[in-house]
């Protein structure tokens, strides 16, 4: 259970502390050096890695089910589900333990295990090419959507969409959250 822990661990670093993925994994097992091995630590950056790919979809899926959690309720429901969907590098009932134990909501062993297909995990209410589809697809805040789309043009957002998903560079637009709420506040408002 000791690699559960790690993986929330460095998802409270990276979401609430805004520290970048790689420090935050080395912060997390700092204590832990030289106790376990590559696996141990490769299935922690696995997991959690996985819970800010799929950032956004997560957040939306828990948010239908569960509006009112906290940050960190989301993000213990957020690594179940990237876990039972993707990762599958922690064992499930172990790890379903550790979420309930930490959180009492109604439902939570089944609503994580009722997803089992990666490819519809986007709402079917949500339009295909909506801005709203293309923030969950590709991991992107919205009203970064709103601003690309409207300053560099449908062909080009396109490609910083796809750029965004394939080279993993949701590490970084997940740590704007302090630049978005010091300095973006206008953009977005302007944007949205």
């Amino acid at each position: 259970m000791k690699n559960i822990e790690h993986a929330y661990n460095v998802l409270i670093k990276v979401v609430e502390e805004n520290l970048p993925f790689n420090i935050a994994v080395r912060s997390s097992l700092k204590e832990e050096k030289n106790k376990y091995d590559g696996e141990f630590k490769t299935s922690i950056t696995a997991v959690s890695g996985c819970v800010l790919r799929h950032y956004y979809v997560f957040k939306e899926l828990v948010n239908r089910k569960y509006p009112d959690v906290s940050e960190e309720q989301f993000l213990l429901l957020a690594l179940g589900l990237a876990n039972h969907i993707f990762a599958k590098r922690f064992d499930e009932k172990e790890l379903l333990t550790f979420i309930t134990s930490k959180i009492e909501l109604e439902g939570v062993e089944e609503f994580i295990t009722s997803f089992n297909d990666p490819k519809k995990l986007i709402p079917e209410d949500i339009e295909f090419g909506s801005k709203k589809f293309i923030s969950l697809r590709h991991n992107i805040p919205i009203w970064l959507v709103n601003m690309w789309q409207k300053n560099a043009g449908p062909f080009i957002s396109k490609k910083l969409f796809r750029s965004v998903t394939e080279q993993n560079s949701w590490r970084s637009i997940l740590t704007l959250s302090p630049l978005e709420k010091k300095v973006l506040p206008s953009m977005k408002a302007k944007n949205h």
